[in-house]
């Protein structure tokens, strides 16, 4: 099992996907690549503070990750049981968890390299295979993405193997089995509240208890 820092950093890099309407055209390995060197530049970027390069890494992400189909796979079967509203307040929260979570670790980054795979496509789904080069052993971290107009969105991503929408499914359909829907929309509140007033930096982001 990969340590903590290790398991959140990767997710750092496997959230920071994006670019403005110059990638528009690009196919999903050249968004990887231009878009993950471009936050690496950011990252290392010793002018920047802290604030400003969170800001800057958090408004790329919003352009470019389908948060709502990431939410709706990550509810799985109860998104059909589930309300109207209580699928708009699931996405919300959902998408401001990882957000807070992810960018929150970006303080972590360690000169990590990122080397680029494979490429496959398949109609208007994609993955694109890169490897996280640390010191001493690379990891495999791949990116799922689909095809909406000329963008490639990511919505998934798959470290050493394991998928991170399914860490995220697996351990809601215990919570709603439990508590229901409503219980973990509760839970997933208390976590974005104590992200944003720092508590809660340092947990497992699968955590929701």
């Amino acid at each position: 099992m990969l340590p903590r820092r290790t398991t959140f950093l990767l997710t750092a890099f496997v959230l920071i996907f994006c670019q403005g309407p110059t990638l528009a055209a690009a196919g999903p390995a050249e968004q990887v690549r231009e878009t993950v060197d471009d936050v690496l530049v950011v990252l290392r970027d010793p002018n920047l503070e802290r604030s400003d390069r969170h800001s800057r890494v958090r408004a790329t992400i919003g352009n470019r990750f389908d948060f709502p189909l990431m939410a709706r796979s990550a509810l799985s079967v109860n998104w059909k049981k589930a309300t109207q509203e209580q699928k708009r307040r699931f996405v919300d929260l959902f998408t401001e968890l990882l957000l807070l979570t992810y960018i929150g670790r970006l303080d972590e980054y360690r000169d990590e390299a990122v080397r680029y795979g494979d490429e496959k496509i398949r109609d208007k789904r994609a993955t694109v295979s890169t490897f996280v080069v640390s010191r001493d052993k690379e990891i495999p971290v791949d990116y799922r993405l689909r095809r909406k107009a000329d963008d490639w969105l990511v919505y998934d991503v798959v470290i050493e193997h394991v998928s991170q929408v399914s860490n995220y499914r697996n351990s809601y359909l215990g919570i709603v089995e439990d508590v229901g829907i409503d219980g973990l929309l509760s839970r997933l509140e208390a976590k974005v509240d104590g992200l944003q007033s720092g508590k809660a930096v340092g947990e497992n982001p699968n955590s929701e208890n």
